[in-house]
């Protein structure tokens, strides 16, 4: 439906783009220092996922592709590190590795629900 659709594909990608909801720029660095701190005591993938967001949020995509490398690098079946690399990779138009992600988590998590952001990717990546 993403495929032949403009108006479902331009909600979804509305809705898919609203996730994280309007940015509160001072909350998000208040949470960058919090989760560093945990990352000092327990660099766990969690705890590295919840700084990559933030980074995320803000659009500091390369402190969140940092991040996101060291949650793959402690678990490389960690869900969250490949979806939020894919929807960094889908921000900044590298459809090929964003449908890539996407289609990691379907495969580790045999979820569908996958198949509409690799859909999203896939007909942006046609645009291009």
């Amino acid at each position: 439906m993403i495929h032949r659709c403009d108006k479902f594909f331009t909600a979804f990608e509305e809705l898919r783009a609203g996730i994280f909801g309007k940015i509160d720029r001072g909350v998000e660095e208040s949470n960058l220092k919090t989760a560093t701190v945990k990352i000092e005591t327990n660099p766990s993938a969690d705890n590295y996922l919840e700084r990559a967001l933030s980074f995320y949020k803000l659009g500091e995509n390369k402190n969140a592709s940092r991040d996101i490398k060291k949650m793959l690098e402690l678990n490389n079946n960690y869900v969250p590190a490949y979806l939020l690399r894919g929807l960094t990779f889908d921000r900044n138009g590298k459809y090929e590795k964003a449908i890539s992600d996407f289609q990691k988590c379907k495969s580790i998590t045999q979820k569908v629900e996958f198949d509409f952001f690799i859909a999203i990717s896939e007909r942006k990546q046609k645009k291009k």
